[in-house]
């Protein structure tokens, strides 16, 4: 959801009586109202996070440096060690966990304006849900039990999780 947008079509559908207040809508260039010279500061250092889309992020949190700052944090405390969860679900060979993992990590990397980690995790988790999928009766032959069974093998799964562990820790 654009807030940008829904604000507009909100105003638009509920015909507001006054004026909306200029200083809570957001520029949908700069990702935010920059209220004083610290937030400007912090936004600053905000774009000199290699992978982060700052007004993406800002958009997403509603302008909100500060906010975006904590929640970076958040995210890569939750995240610091997804590279090894994601390979302790592999040799276990549950690709629903890595599913449920690559799913998560997806929306919150999409969040706070981190693409190339939302891309690595939109792999992973059509990756796994690709394996998971049951073919529908007729379609093809159950193959499950055949050693060459067409999957992805392990080492796709160990490089995207490899660079999505590359990725959060250069944060």
């Amino acid at each position: 959801v654009a807030p940008d947008q829904l604000y507009a079509l909100l105003v638009h559908w509920l015909k507001a009586e006054s004026q909306p207040n200029q200083s809570v809508m957001m520029s949908s260039q700069a990702g935010a109202a920059v209220a004083d010279d610290a937030t400007q500061g912090l936004i600053d250092q905000l774009r000199t996070i290699r992978g982060l889309d700052v007004a993406a992020g800002l958009q997403m949190l509603q302008g909100n440096a500060k906010l975006l700052v904590r929640v970076l944090g958040q995210f890569i405390e939750q995240y610091q060690d997804v590279g090894v969860k994601l390979t302790k679900m592999l040799d276990a060979s549950d690709k629903l966990q890595i599913q449920h993992q690559a799913h998560a990590l997806k929306g919150s990397s999409a969040t706070l304006g981190l693409e190339s980690i939302r891309q690595l995790a939109d792999q992973l988790e059509k990756m796994s849900r690709t394996e998971l999928a049951e073919p529908s009766p007729g379609d093809q032959p159950d193959l499950s039990n055949q050693p060459d069974r067409v999957t992805h093998p392990d080492t796709d799964y160990q490089q995207i999780m490899t660079s999505l562990a590359g990725e959060i820790k250069s944060l």
